[in-house]
């Protein structure tokens, strides 16, 4: 976790420049679009980084939003209140204090998951909810769709080096995730899929004419062949 933190307090200034693509723009919009149907009362944003969420919830009157994050130079940029440095491992919480809980883009990918989906369900109300959105098993085996949708893989790690740090990432399939959350006493209720891949494709600004095809299929595949996308997004309810 420690060459986790130096990243991101490394990268801090040159983040969401480095986010500006494509690609992470589509994934913002499926995560806006899941918090407009979902989110409700007090909510904490786990990794909230630079802020991007939070001050979309700000722009909705929301005035209850909370976000933490490992790294003290995101919360610098992001410039907005209610910030605290913490991990989604140990929450500085009591019991019960959120409604909603955004972990949004490979935040649970990087931490201790099991600690983690405790802890959100442990500072969560009865009937709160958790929307997150992390990288799938594709992430790693870019394997074509007919080969994916009838694949047996069940689990990946993924050890990847940005600028000179290597971080390690737990690759999730559909039913695993599902599993996890429904052993900490939670249930699915929507789930999507991004097929437009983070590789991670920080400043990369322009697409090329298969990747621009490959975003007018989007729509279609993220429904149908949701299990076999690159980066999944879900909510799930304490129960």
């Amino acid at each position: 976790m420690t060459d986790v933190k130096k990243l991101y307090d490394s990268t801090a200034k040159r983040y969401d420049l480095r986010q500006n693509n494509p690609f992470t723009k589509i994934l913002r919009e499926r995560e806006i679009s899941l918090i407009k149907k979902h989110v409700k009362g007090r909510i904490l944003d786990i990794g909230c980084g630079t802020g991007y969420h939070l001050k979309f919830l700000k722009k909705l009157g929301n005035k209850s939003s909370f976000g933490i994050d490992i790294s003290s130079n995101m919360l610098m940029e992001a410039k907005t209140q209610n910030l605290i440095h913490a991990s989604a491992e140990e929450l500085p919480f009591y019991y019960n204090t959120f409604n909603s809980i955004l972990c949004m883009f490979t935040t649970l990918n990087l931490f201790d998951y099991d600690k983690s989906i405790k802890e959100m369900r442990r500072i969560l109300s009865d009937d709160g909810t958790v929307i997150l959105s992390v990288a799938s098993i594709w992430d790693k085996k870019f394997l074509p769709l007919k080969e994916r949708l009838t694949s047996n893989i069940k689990s990946h790690r993924k050890r990847l080096r940005i600028d000179k740090y290597f971080i390690n990432l737990k690759l999730f399939s559909k039913d695993e995730l599902v599993d996890l959350f429904k052993k900490h006493g939670f249930e699915l209720t929507d789930f999507s899929g991004l097929f437009i891949l983070q590789r991670p494709l920080w400043g990369n600004f322009n697409i090329t004419r298969d990747q621009g095809i490959k975003l007018k299929e989007e729509k279609t595949l993220s429904r149908r062949f949701a299990h076999a996308a690159c980066m999944y997004l879900a909510v799930f309810k304490k129960v």
